[in-house]
């Protein structure tokens, strides 16, 4: 493989480390208080914890191990993506406040061009590193986006 991408692949994993991404997502929650905009905290604090709890409950039934020739040792389960899971959550609903937005068009489809191509680095990078299987990332996506989209129409007249 090239060494150029796993190198990349290595820092884009180290950058979207567990601390970073809930540093990142308990900005987002302030963000959300300090606008007002209550609704909207409902649903990503409901997205966030469900996401997380069911990520961890499905790696804890169904004990699926990491790929064995991954390129980086880690002990815990894999199934589904966690990283890929919070990641497609976070995609799911900022591009959905995004779009409900008063902003341009342009503005609209840069930031949702922005948030994909860094989930989509995420995902790639567990890839490249063989931290996970195509499987275990589809899981981890179709998670984030199905239980995001589920709050967001549960709660959409509210948002």
């Amino acid at each position: 493989m090239n060494s150029l991408l796993v190198t990349a692949s290595y820092y884009v994993y180290f950058i979207s480390s567990w601390e970073i991404i809930f540093g990142f997502i308990f900005a987002i929650a302030l963000w959300l208080m300090a606008k007002k905009r209550f609704p909207a905290l409902k649903v990503f604090a409901l997205s966030t914890l469900l996401t997380s709890i069911l990520t961890l409950l499905i790696k804890d039934v169904t004990k699926i191990s990491r790929p064995a020739d991954a390129l980086i040792g880690l002990n815990d389960y894999a199934f589904p993506s966690g990283h890929t899971a919070i990641g497609f959550f976070l995609l799911t609903f900022l591009a959905n406040y995004i779009w409900r937005s008063n902003k341009s068009r342009l503005f609209k489809s840069t930031a949702t061009l922005i948030l994909t191509l860094a989930i989509l680095a995420i995902v790639a990078s567990r890839l490249i590193l063989r931290v996970h299987t195509l499987t275990q990332i589809l899981a981890g996506a179709v998670l984030g986006i199905g239980i995001t989209l589920w709050l967001i129409k549960k709660y959409d007249d509210k948002l």
